[in-house]
């Protein structure tokens, strides 16, 4: 008897979520019909654009394409030259080609919104879609080629210093349809004016050599690259800019060196050394009770500078205000506070730095006197 109960208990439950599932059913309205919009693509340099309309019923022939509005690349409305366009379909499939004067837009940034109507059996089937204008042109800013871990060539981002390396910048102009016919391009520093960069280029692609030592430190360099076509009525602008840094000296090193024994220092490798060494770039030299100073053992020369030269440590000025400067082997006077450019080699290599005297100490008898210093190479 339970089990007969369970079961009629069972059943009506069942009709009871059947009937419920009927009643939450949508009814809706079979059109007999569908159709797919596309386009392949529009940039500021494309003088026209394809719309492509697929109909896999293949049971419609004409498609009314209606321009509902145009908005600019600030988002201003624009009235557009051309409103309606019809697309005859045939076996499923139609196309239209709208030019860029249709269109009424030949700027990146700008877009526009369309229509797509048709009717089937009497009823009305509508779709939507838009068109955004792209800019066809990228720019890569300073660049070199490196080896990534597995062994590939790759680009890589540099920061652009005041030396002679050589970096590079490019650019790439890839509209969907149209042909690149020329590019300008132009450079100015800081608030400079534009002049156009001399040398035969491809339109499209190609890269260009920067070297910050052509600037000043701190400079910005700007590079404007203005590519064409349509037979000039089609333009696209870019601006692609970088600062030229300065050349720090990269380490900081010193010492103490007394009479107690003959010491001389290697600027290069930031070591005490025997005084005889070719390598000994500096040695103390003092005069009892009166100076403490240093002289060269090696060749290397010395230019008094000043703390502001220390402080802006650029190698770029540093350099040119050693030549520019009375070079001398050796001071045999100095106190703390005083500065020093230094030139040394190392066979054919040049090494700069700037040495700042933090202390000359002169003792009674001589045997306690010592030299400290600091410096930047």
């Amino acid at each position: 008897m339970k089990d007969t109960r369970f079961y009629l208990i069972l059943v009506t439950l069942i009709f009871f979520m059947v009937s419920c599932q009927k009643d939450q059913e949508i009814e809706t309205t079979e059109l007999g019909t569908e159709f797919f919009i596309s386009n392949d693509g529009y940039t500021s340099l494309d003088t026209e654009v394809t719309f492509s309309i697929e109909n896999q019923q293949k049971n419609l022939s004409k498609i009314a394409m209606e321009v509902l509005g145009i908005t600019d690349a600030d988002d201003n409305s624009v009235d557009p030259p051309v409103t309606n366009f019809e697309i005859t379909l045939a076996n499923g499939e139609g196309t239209i080609n709208i030019t860029s004067a249709q269109l009424g837009m030949t700027e990146a940034g700008w877009s526009a919104d369309y229509s797509f109507k048709s009717s089937y059996n009497g009823k009305s089937i509508e779709r939507f879609g838009s068109l955004s204008v792209k800019n066809p042109m990228s720019l890569t800013s300073p660049y070199i080629w490196t080896a990534n871990d597995d062994g590939d060539i790759v680009e890589t981002a540099v920061t652009v210093y005041q030396n002679d390396d050589v970096q590079y910048i490019k650019y790439d102009v890839s509209p969907k349809r149209a042909t690149v016919e020329a590019i300008t391009i132009e450079t100015k520093v800081n608030s400079g004016d534009y002049t156009e960069v001399a040398g035969s280029f491809d339109p499209a692609f190609d890269s260009l050599a920067v070297v910050g030592s052509n600037y000043n430190a701190n400079d910005t360099v700007y590079y404007r690259f203005t590519a064409t076509s349509g037979s000039g009525t089609h333009e696209q602008s870019g601006v692609l800019d970088f600062i030229v840094n300065t050349v720090e000296f990269a380490n900081t090193g010193g010492a103490t060196l007394d009479t107690t024994s003959t010491q001389g220092f290697d600027l290069v490798g930031n070591q005490i050394v025997p005084a005889g060494t070719d390598t000994t770039d500096l040695k103390i030299v003092t005069v009892l009770l009166t100076s403490v100073g240093f002289v060269s053992n090696n060749g290397t020369l010395f230019v008094a500078s000043d703390e502001a030269m220390y402080n802006a440590n650029d190698v770029v000025l540093t350099k040119a205000a050693f030549d520019a400067g009375t070079q001398e082997s050796g001071f045999a006077s100095v106190e703390p506070g005083d500065f020093f450019i230094y030139k040394t080699m190392r066979g054919t290599e040049e090494h700069y730095g700037i040495i700042k005297i933090t202390a000359a100490y002169l003792t009674q008898n001589g045997a306690g006197d010592y030299l400290e210093f600091e410096y930047i190479y």
